[in-house]
């Protein structure tokens, strides 16, 4: 089964023109892989294997001046809930205290964890040109999705927060430090000058003893050298990359490699870098 094929769009309603021909691609170009589905404001199903079907509503952003990223549903966010439901060990979440980094619609990850997780805590980040952050769509929307898809009985271990990258010195930040064995993150790395902050916020918020992860997916939508770069500013920041490979929406697997040549926008699509992090020896024994 295809990753595409687990998540359920409600009647494509939109009457403008680009979102039409976006929708008619996978007709035109039976190769192209969609990476992102739904439309700002409504919602989408995401068909667990683990936990049946998971509705999620899709934020419909007000503020012009505000750049937003959740108004879809990524293929990294539907992987990586597969992973962290699925059985293999590497990724697994039970009983462990888990942070996600930049939940976006939210409730999709929150409603697997928190069926074999310790806790779990949503934190939102978005960019903003003004003073709009913390977004509150973007808050109210997670919120609507854990609410709607967690049980009444584990919501009191949810919590939904703002949170700036590399902001470590807040009352909230100061107060979580060091608290969490899983830290999730799935397709943040748009913006390059937030990468090293998002790796000290890794770091600020990851327990420092034995077995601390950094679960990450991302799609090459992008930009295959910007997930090169953050890579490489998490191991400078003192994140150990201990596994990195690719993985198409078939399931199929590859080596990861920083720069492939010739790789067209189609193929590119399709794949998925999937990596796991821990803290360098040095983090664990400060």
């Amino acid at each position: 089964m295809l990753l595409t094929d687990k998540i359920i769009l409600p009647s494509f309603s939109s009457s403008e023109p680009e979102d039409i021909f976006s929708s008619a691609l996978g007709l035109l170009f039976t190769d192209d892989v969609r990476n992102q589905h739904g439309e700002p404001g409504k919602s989408v199903v995401y068909k667990s294997n683990r936990f049946g079907d998971i509705k999620l509503s899709l934020v419909d952003p007000k503020a012009e001046d505000v750049r937003l990223f959740a108004h879809y549903l990524w293929n990294a966010s539907v992987q990586l809930a597969e992973l962290v439901s699925g059985d293999d060990q590497m990724w697994s979440v039970r009983g462990k205290r888990v942070l996600e980094l930049g939940a976006g619609e939210g409730g999709k990850i929150a409603a697997i964890c928190m069926h074999i997780a310790h806790v779990l805590l949503l934190i939102h980040r978005e960019w903003a040109r003004r003073n709009h952050y913390p977004a509150p769509e973007i808050l109210e929307n997670i919120s609507l999705n854990t609410t709607r898809n967690i049980p009444l009985s584990i919501q009191p271990h949810v919590s939904v927060q703002g949170h700036a990258w590399g902001v470590c010195t807040d009352k909230f930040s100061t107060n979580a430090m060091g608290k969490f064995n899983v830290i999730l993150a799935a397709d943040v790395f748009w913006v390059p000058r937030q990468h090293r902050n998002l790796a000290r916020s890794m770091l600020h918020f990851l327990s420092g003893g034995q077995p601390s992860k950094v679960f990450v997916v991302a799609g090459f939508h992008t930009g295959r050298a910007n997930l090169a770069r953050f890579f490489d500013v998490a191991v400078e920041e003192g994140l150990v990359v201990e596994v990195i490979l690719e993985r198409d929406a078939e399931g199929n697997e590859r080596a990861w490699e920083e720069d492939r040549e010739m790789e067209d926008v189609i193929e590119r699509k399709k794949w998925l870098v999937i990596a796991a992090m821990a803290p360098s020896s040095k983090n664990v024994e400060g």
